[in-house]
């Protein structure tokens, strides 16, 4: 059954029993009727609701109390609403109120979505077939498209955070949750400093890129095309690119070896497909697509004809000039033509041997970088990290 509700990334529970949790029946900052819980989390809880003058459903996100006490956490939700109000996209879950609980916790209120999200489509479906992969994939892009001509890296894209809905007319609608450890991508004077400089490690362990395993306040827009790169993968082969049976293990392989091809395991998608997530996965970010609207560019030959997805519109966005600075990134290299510039990337020079570099690391260099990720996965055993 598809599950409801817009941050499907929480596992559904029974009534919540803590003091100071609100339950079924239950009426919230003086207008919302509590229906029943969605999801809740190490954090928080994910409520259905009824506003009572309007009638309308909405979805409630709220900080656990305990979670609501600590003022890092209170930024980061704070920050995830500040992010997705931005976003005008419809490929980006709206965020129409923000506000506070009788007992403090702060809430964000949301667009009260139907549907599943597409780590729980695989499970139940198994491997997507490629044109519902790509057309998934290119509806996010969309909505990063937006967010990134904001200023705003995600840094935490995953199956789980793509939410698909649907239409009024039936057809597919992907919208991307969970902006709470976003990143303002040159912003010099961050709401809490303290959250950029910090020692901890940001994100979901698969879908990082090997430069925000290094350090997550250094990175920019490349390392969402890495995790698109990785969905994509996933959504193909119901698997992922890199494999381990430890989270530093799993660290360890992002940051040094060579990802699992597609093609291997997918035959169907073909070498063109594989060569292009293999650039998504390219571990100098100078390789790598150098904005999704390159990477949009280079999966449009893969799409659905009656796709609703406007290529040209991610390319519009993507160089639309940003309300924040932003930081300059090296030119996409010269094997392809760069969107932008008055061309399109050649998709067909992606069966070019110049496409791919040789990421085959000296045995000297893999043991420095074990030894980097040993460290942080350290950090992991020990408690100081922010994982969803």
């Amino acid at each position: 059954m598809a599950r409801v509700g817009p941050v499907p990334d929480l596992d559904p529970r029974p009534e919540p029993s803590s003091d100071g949790v609100p339950r079924a029946g239950d009426v919230i900052a003086q207008k919302y009727r509590v229906e029943r819980v969605l999801g809740m989390g190490g954090m928080g809880v994910v409520f259905a609701v009824t506003h009572l003058q309007l009638g309308e459903p909405y979805a409630i996100k709220c900080l656990l109390p305990k979670s609501a006490a600590d003022p890092e956490t209170v930024e980061r939700f704070m920050r995830e609403a500040r992010a997705a109000v931005r976003i005008k996209s419809e490929h980006i879950a709206h965020v129409s109120d923000v506000g506070k609980l009788d007992n403090g916790s702060p809430y964000i209120l949301m667009e009260y979505l139907v549907g599943q999200d597409l780590a729980d489509l695989s499970k139940e479906h198994g491997p997507l077939s490629v044109r519902d992969a790509v057309e998934y994939v290119l509806q996010a892009c969309t909505g990063i498209a937006e967010a990134h001509a904001l200023g705003i890296v995600h840094r935490d894209l995953k199956p789980s955070n793509l939410f698909l809905t649907r239409r009024l007319d039936g057809a597919s609608l992907v919208k991307v949750l969970d902006f709470g450890i976003s990143k303002a991508v040159g912003d010099a004077t961050p709401h809490n400093p303290s959250l950029t400089q910090t020692a901890s490690v940001f994100g979901s362990p698969a879908y990082m890129s090997p430069e925000q395993i290094r350090s997550a306040k250094n990175v920019d827009y490349r390392t969402d095309v890495w995790s698109l790169g990785v969905i994509l993968y996933e959504l193909l082969t119901g698997e992922l690119p890199f494999i381990a049976e430890t989270s530093g293990g799993l660290l360890s392989a992002i940051a040094a070896d060579d990802p699992q091809r597609l093609c291997d395991r997918r035959p169907d998608a073909g070498d063109a497909l594989d060569l292009v997530v293999q650039r998504c996965l390219e571990k100098k970010v100078q390789n790598r697509f150098q904005s999704v609207a390159e990477l949009a560019n280079a999966l449009e030959p893969f799409r659905a004809s009656n796709s609703l997805v406007s290529v040209g519109r991610i390319r519009r966005l993507s160089n639309a000039p940003s309300s924040r600075a932003v930081v300059q990134v090296p030119a996409a290299p010269s094997t392809g033509r760069v969107p932008g510039a008055g061309n399109d990337v050649d998709v067909g020079a992606a069966t070019d041997k110049a496409w791919t570099t040789a990421r085959e690391l000296p045995k000297s260099s893999r043991a420095v970088v074990a030894l980097v990720v040993a460290a942080i996965a350290m950090s992991l055993a020990v408690g100081g990290v922010y994982l969803n």
